[in-house]
């Protein structure tokens, strides 16, 4: 993964929303990934994001900003996964509803999985071109210097892999927003997969059932840890 070359953007839009997340962060963090995209895009009807991500930068950081969120009356914690602490959030605004989910992502960096440090380096760990912004919390925004020449035209240009199976369902769910991908960046996933070794081809086939459904098989836990950790860490 080269690291790529950023340059500032401007905010378009959900100032409010921006505000508002980063009253609830205590002006920690920064938001990163589709919301910004959304954000700060060009197009006069940029494609809406399921929910807003919050990068903290190290452990502290995320467990304040945690403890901050789920003081605030209006927020009604969801879940919580190894990734992510997800809440939701009411708020009556101009954004595409008025109870969202707020995603703070736990700072990380387990083999390909960067999650924490700095914007940039946050940055260079995303996929996709289009998912490389970010709203700072004093309203500023960057992006990756491609960011605006491949939302224009919403294209799929892939720029790290952690993992080809788990890239190639991202490129299916883009693809199901309206999202285009061309041969050319498909064949990257292609050629990763060539690249991995027999042993790792192995231990995911053995997390998914034979007809390569995305059904676990049903009573190995070991099978389903080690899926995971391949999918999404290695």
């Amino acid at each position: 993964m080269e690291p790529g070359n950023y340059e500032s953007t401007e905010v378009l839009r959900c100032a409010d929303v921006i505000g508002l997340v980063f009253r609830l962060t205590g002006g920690e963090g920064f938001i990163a990934g589709g919301f910004a995209r959304y954000c700060v895009s060009r197009n006069a009807d940029p494609i809406v994001p399921a929910d807003i991500d919050v990068f903290c930068g190290d452990e502290e950081a995320f467990d304040r900003i945690v403890t901050r969120i789920r003081s605030d009356k209006n927020t009604v914690r969801k879940s919580e996964t190894r990734i992510e602490t997800k809440f939701e959030y009411r708020f009556s605004s101009g954004y595409h509803k008025d109870a969202y989910a707020i995603q703070i992502i736990k700072p990380a960096n387990i083999k390909n999985m960067v999650s924490d440090g700095d914007v940039r380096r946050v940055l260079d760990n995303f996929d996709f071109t289009i998912a490389k912004s970010a709203v700072l919390p004093d309203g500023t925004a960057l992006c990756h210097e491609n960011f605006h020449r491949d939302d224009e035209h919403n294209a799929l240009v892939i720029t790290n892999i952690h993992c080809p199976i788990s890239s190639a369902k991202r490129v299916v769910k883009y693809a199901t927003k309206g999202y285009s991908v061309t041969s050319a960046e498909l064949l990257k996933l292609f050629e990763d997969y060539e690249t991995r070794s027999p042993e790792w081809k192995d231990a995911i086939r053995a997390g998914l059932r034979p007809e390569g459904s995305d059904a676990l098989l049903g009573p190995s836990a070991t099978a389903h840890a080690a899926f995971i950790e391949l999918m999404y860490f290695d």
